[in-house]
């Protein structure tokens, strides 16, 4: 328990596998698997909510992103000019190379999910695949190198969409947040992509983005007719008790009086075939998009290859602080039809596994999310073009400066 995991070394806690319990939220089953892999003087937090703590030096999750204005460099050791402002560094050289993998949206061992906060695609891990290393080595998963020591390409493990934004860019709300996570198993910590989702100026829709909302789309469809199924079946067998005991009561009755008793369930046939119909057809929806899906899609996803970054946690129980938010400087865009979409599947979900209840944690038009969070003493930095090009721009200027020696 936790009481037990506060009073053992970091030794004995590296490697401890953590079992979630059945009630556990989805957050703490995702990361519980990756327990091993997190810091262990931070292990701990993966059995507690630390959600609600109000140390001045939490490192916390969401904020609002901006930068601030610097330290004053009192000596002028930094700038040489005594008195002046320093502003927080960029230590990244390069922009995040990223690599869309060989997965397609129909593959089954992509898992899609509409969470009670989010919707959510995550990718087999080869941690835990029978065929991990083929996996990693073959290139089929999605992929980012993030630079400044980070070792190379990490898998994607997941990709969160959420309503409205959790994190502010520069005092701005948006209207969602698309959230991609990886995992560094040796350094312990878990980089994440996050880019803010506003609505484009024309209207026009995100066809990449499309795609993956036709499989979230799929899921509530198939859930909502199960659940259709369920209640039709729980209703007919209520319909047949109740008639049971009227006759039982009432042997007597006129066929008028049958007549008022009958209901839509024991009318046509083809009200419930139809509903399996439909069933069938949700189900195969999940099944159409046979070619590969990139979730980096630059241009429609990631317009962007510079970003605002920060240390931080993550943004629900338990709220451990191993997470490095690099945040996109320009928004992803969609349609207002496909914000609308998002917000159906998100606010008005239902499932058998929530016993056909709706199962979004915002209820009546209310946003449950996670408060803006104290920057504390934490540095945001922003690595703009001054910092980095494009790969493609460099390899272009390298080529060119190449030439103009050739010729001189």
């Amino acid at each position: 328990d936790a009481a037990r995991l506060a009073e053992m070394g970091s030794d004995e806690l590296d490697g401890l596998e953590i079992v979630p319990g059945d009630d556990a939220s989805a957050e703490y089953k995702f990361w519980s698997r990756h327990a091993w892999s997190i810091d262990p003087n931070r292990k701990t937090a993966i059995t507690e909510n630390v959600c609600g703590g109000f140390d001045a030096r939490a490192e916390q999750s969401p904020i609002d992103v901006y930068v601030q204005s610097g330290d004053i460099d009192e000596t002028g050791e930094e700038t040489g000019i005594p008195g002046s402002v320093v502003q927080p560094r960029c230590f990244e050289h390069h922009e995040i190379r990223i690599k869309p993998g060989q997965f397609s949206l129909d593959n089954d061992r992509i898992r899609k999910e509409v969470l009670p906060s989010q919707l959510r695609l995550t990718y087999p891990d080869p941690e835990f695949e029978a065929d991990g290393k083929t996996l990693a080595a073959d290139s089929k998963l999605p992929t980012a190198d993030f630079p400044h020591g980070w070792g190379g390409n990490m898998e994607a493990l997941r990709v969160d969409v959420k309503i409205p934004s959790e994190h502010w860019l520069n005092g701005k709300e948006y209207a969602a947040e698309y959230q991609l996570y990886h995992l560094h198993h040796k350094k312990k910590r878990a980089p994440v992509i996050s880019i803010m989702i506003d609505l484009h100026a024309l209207d026009k829709p995100n066809k990449h983005f499309q795609l993956a909302l036709d499989q979230w789309q799929a899921v509530w469809q198939k859930d909502y007719l199960e659940c259709e199924l369920r209640e039709r079946k729980e209703r007919r067998v209520t319909a047949t008790l109740m008639e049971s005991v009227k006759s039982w009561i009432s042997p007597a009755r006129s066929k008028q009086e049958e007549l008022r008793q009958s209901t839509i369930l024991d009318e046509p046939a083809e009200e419930l075939e139809k509903l399996r119909r439909n069933l069938r057809a949700a189900r195969k929806m999940q099944e159409d998009t046979n070619f590969a899906w990139d979730p980096y899609k630059k241009d429609e996803i990631m317009r962007s290859i510079h970003f605002f970054a920060y240390s931080g946690s993550l943004t629900e129980p338990p709220c451990t602080e191993f997470v490095d938010w690099r945040i996109l400087d320009t928004p992803m865009l969609i349609s207002r039809r496909q914000l609308f979409q998002m917000k159906t599947l998100l606010f008005n979900h239902r499932s058998v596994e929530s016993g056909c209840r709706p199962s979004s944690n915002h209820h009546m038009g209310s946003v449950a999310r996670r408060p803006l969070q104290p920057l504390n003493k934490r540095k945001v930095y922003r690595c703009s073009c001054r910092d980095f090009l494009s790969d493609e721009d460099r390899d272009t200027i390298l080529a060119l400066d190449g030439m103009t020696e050739a010729n001189a």
